[in-house]
């Protein structure tokens, strides 16, 4: 992996001298510091210095590995096209970060932006592409995940003092039903002791009556 590295600078003079003042880039190497489960965007623009259109396509680096842990995922938009003479084309590089990842965890690999055209080839009759272009290091590193906004935080908090208030008026709503309950309870216990003692004198007087009525009798058997 260190020969690669090596190699890099002597790449990135290759692409830049093949590529006939034609194919460029503006400086800078795309470095990505993204937190865990989230993305992070580069963009930089690739130009067309020369007098003819180029055709373009990029090709995506290959991250080295490291174990047990998940490799980023790298985007980049658009993947091809074509260069107008003097025009330029800005390029999106999008890092995704795994959430599974450790913090501080680092990646690097080669983003090439090459130049396609299709030739004839005399000597055999079958069409060849040739390519020249630019290269970039990428450079991604884990980073622990981002606290969250203020703005989260009152909304948390909101939520919460919600839900709390929610809570306790239910409580306190099934505590006064309990208690709106137990008071019927004893209004209906009332109400029936007030009938029954309403109703004693009668009850009394209707005995007494009885009584009354089967001495009568009684006498009236005797004779």
């Amino acid at each position: 992996m260190k020969a690669v590295y090596l190699l890099l600078p002597l790449l990135l003079f290759s692409f830049s001298f093949v590529s006939y003042a034609q194919l460029g880039e503006q400086a800078g190497q795309p470095f990505f510091n993204v937190s865990l489960g989230s993305s992070q965007t580069f963009n930089y623009t690739i130009l067309n210095s020369g007098s003819a259109p180029i055709g373009y396509q990029v090709i995506l680096p290959t991250l080295n590995t490291i174990p047990h842990n998940a490799t980023p995922t790298v985007i980049v938009t658009p993947m091809n096209g074509t260069l107008a003479p003097n025009s330029q084309q800005r390029i999106s590089v999008t890092v995704f970060m795994p959430g599974s990842d450790k913090p501080y965890l680092k990646w690097q690999g080669v983003l090439q932006v090459v130049e396609t055209a299709t030739v004839s080839n005399a000597t055999s009759g079958m069409g060849a592409t040739l390519r020249a272009g630019v290269a970039k290091i990428v450079t991604i590193e884990s980073a622990p995940p981002k606290p969250l906004p203020l703005i989260d935080y009152v909304l948390i908090i909101v939520v919460v003092l919600v839900a709390v208030i929610i809570i306790a008026y239910l409580l306190v709503a099934r505590r006064n039903a309990r208690i709106a309950a137990a008071a019927a309870r004893k209004r209906a216990v009332a109400k029936r002791v007030k009938a029954r003692i309403k109703k004693a004198p009668a009850r009394k007087a209707r005995r007494r009556a009885a009584r009354k009525t089967a001495a009568r009798k009684r006498r009236r058997t005797r004779r």
